[in-house]
């Protein structure tokens, strides 16, 4: 139409690389069917499944650096980065037998804890995963690679001291493929309150209210409500800074 402004057409190019490659078992060099295989290619994802000789082929992939993962039942997954997608060849992988680790969150007497949030990390190979405790407090964390010899956890729950940092370590067994570990998590606190204003004495709306001695995003934080009252969960026993802000 005269005067009107151009369309705008929104598509997404495939890229012209395909990645073909084997997976078998690093125990017998048997192959592996049904893993999935997933590469990773600068904003692009693309996925398949390995055949009954264990190959894989994935087409439709940008040129330049990327990332593929595998993942089999039974199997610890395996990443490996690729320096160039389009020169990469057949690539070879060989995956190791899983490793199963079976949580229970408990509290300070023993007692299960449950819908506790568990996340553990395999740091030498940026491996993270995660599962949240039934009602006995388990949790169990299957595909983990059989070479890892210790993880990094982190607990969170509503009522109890949760972690900031992946600051627990979990020790693995290197003889065994399945190990329990027992996990405690202190009783928190919970602040109550209200914040009013000085000169009315109404209460204030919208502020955040925060405990905590540092200035730390992960901080126990709530924010009040109409009539200026707030509740914070989660927060550590002891002697604990309020700070309250609200933008005016």
């Amino acid at each position: 139409r005269p005067g009107a402004p151009p369309s705008f057409i929104a598509e997404v190019l495939r890229g012209d690389v395909t990645v073909r490659g084997r997976v078998t078992d690093a125990r017998n060099d048997d192959p592996v069917l049904r893993a999935t295989v997933t590469v990773r290619a600068q904003q692009d994802e693309r996925e398949g499944t390995t055949d009954g000789d264990g190959r894989f082929t994935i087409d439709g992939l940008s040129p330049g650096q990327g990332e593929i993962s595998v993942e089999a039942k039974g199997f610890g997954r395996e990443h490996r980065g690729i320096a160039s997608l389009d020169e990469a060849g057949e690539i070879e992988i060989r995956v190791k037998p899983e490793r199963v680790v079976h949580l229970k969150v408990v509290n300070d007497d023993g007692k299960p804890i449950s819908a506790a949030v568990v996340e553990v990390i395999d740091q030498q190979r940026d491996d993270l995963r995660g599962a949240t405790s039934d009602g006995d407090g388990g949790a169990i964390l299957g595909g983990i690679h059989f070479d890892a010899r210790a993880l990094k956890a982190r607990l969170s729950h509503p009522d109890h001291v949760s972690s900031e940092f992946f600051d627990r370590r979990i020790d693995l067994p290197p003889d065994q493929s399945e190990s329990h570990h027992e996990l405690i998590m202190s009783r928190a606190a919970c602040i109550t309150g209200r914040v009013l204003d000085a000169r009315t004495g109404s209460g204030i709306y919208g502020a955040r209210v925060v405990a905590g001695n540092d200035d730390n995003d992960a901080n126990p934080r709530d924010w009040t409500g109409p009539n200026g009252g707030f509740t914070i969960v989660g927060v550590r026993p002891g002697t604990m800074a309020v700070t309250v802000h609200r933008d005016e």
